[in-house]
């Protein structure tokens, strides 16, 4: 199986054109499969098929429903969505009687039906490139795994987290190995305010290389809470 490439930046597209459509989080899945086709060839590569597809259902975007909105719909086929495709059968298929092609359902149908793990991966690394998750190297690997090379082509500010406790003065440690800029003050100052810890230390992250674990010197451009 060929290796492919595929950058950060073509699955925050996806994502940032899913939550136009649904609020649920499945929807950023089904759009990368429609979005980026390679993926969608290498989801049936795994899968050891060639009629595996996602249909985007045109409709009203699902976007700020309440519990009490669901109840109150009376009619779901003016919902947007997406079917599931394996063949000529069609899962997921919006009815009058109120089974709609969510992204929740149409997602439940794919992992039932279909090797599709590594579309999850590839999310959590798009959300660990933007400072929004820490993942290990399970995620890496299980996208290796399916053949995938994941190119971090973002250009976005990261900081990584240190702390210097009451208890070891004269160290510091790393909290936080990467956090989104608009994130990272909220989070220092949360740490500050915990009783054992003394400061809180901002780095930027260099992208090159893992922060280190403890830090008995800052570097420059150190912002200190």
């Amino acid at each position: 199986m060929k290796q492919i490439t595929i950058k950060a930046s073509q699955i925050v597209a996806a994502l940032e054109a899913a939550k136009t459509k649904n609020q649920q989080w499945q929807a950023g899945l089904l759009q990368m499969l429609v979005d980026i086709p390679a993926l969608a060839e290498r989801w049936n590569e795994l899968n050891e098929r060639t009629d595996l597809r996602i249909q985007e259902e045109p409709g009203v975007p699902y976007l700020n429903y309440t519990r009490e909105m669901n109840r109150a719909m009376e009619d779901w086929t003016v919902i947007c969505g997406w079917t599931f495709h394996m063949g000529v059968i069609q899962y997921n298929s919006v009815r009058e009687d109120g089974y709609m092609h969510s992204a929740g359902v149409t997602w439940d149908g794919i992992q039932r039906r279909t090797r599709c793990g590594f579309l999850e991966m590839l999310r959590m690394l798009t959300l660990d490139a933007l400072g929004m998750m820490e993942i290990n190297h399970r995620v890496k690997d299980a996208v290796l795994e399916a053949g995938i090379e994941f190119v971090d082509d973002l250009d976005v500010p990261l900081w990584s987290v240190y702390v210097n406790t009451k208890v070891v003065p004269d160290v510091w440690h790393l909290h936080k190995r990467k956090v989104a800029e608009d994130r990272v003050i909220s989070e220092a100052i949360r740490l500050k305010g915990q009783p054992w810890n003394d400061r809180v230390a901002l780095i930027r992250v260099n992208r090159e290389e893992p922060p280190p674990e403890t830090l008995t010197e800052l570097p420059e451009l150190t912002r200190l809470v």
